[in-house]
């Protein structure tokens, strides 16, 4: 959406934490969706989850299944394999969100099933 690039201190976190507060002020259900790498954005989603009760799922997918997803995607016209190649960072997980690892063999009803159980408490 922001459409920024991964360095520290841009506004992303800044946008990002802004909205958090709001929906939490409004009791609305957040879902923070991304690629959020752990040498940028770590540090500050370790911050964020020890103030909100927090869920967190990474999606442990190979190079060779993050590209072929990518490229059933309209974005990949923008986003050539090549970039891809140089963004992608293997198990690039956040240890502090005690995240629950989506294995690449799960489908997107698996998926999508596991983080609504998650959510829901059950």
């Amino acid at each position: 959406m922001l459409q920024e690039s991964d360095r520290i201190g841009r506004d992303t976190m800044r946008i990002i934490e802004a909205m958090i507060i709001a929906a939490r002020q409004m009791d609305r259900l957040i879902i923070l969706e991304g690629i959020f790498r752990k040498d940028i954005y770590g540090n500050w989603l370790a911050e964020l989850s020890e103030q909100y009760a927090v869920s967190a799922w990474y999606f442990d997918a190979s190079l060779r299944t993050t590209k072929a997803r990518h490229e059933a995607r309209e974005q990949s016209k923008q986003y050539p394999s090549e970039i891809l190649e140089r963004w992608y960072r293997p198990h690039d997980i956040i240890i502090q969100l005690n995240e629950t690892l989506i294995p690449e063999t799960w489908s997107e009803q698996t998926t999508v099933d596991k983080i609504l159980q998650d959510i829901s408490g059950k």
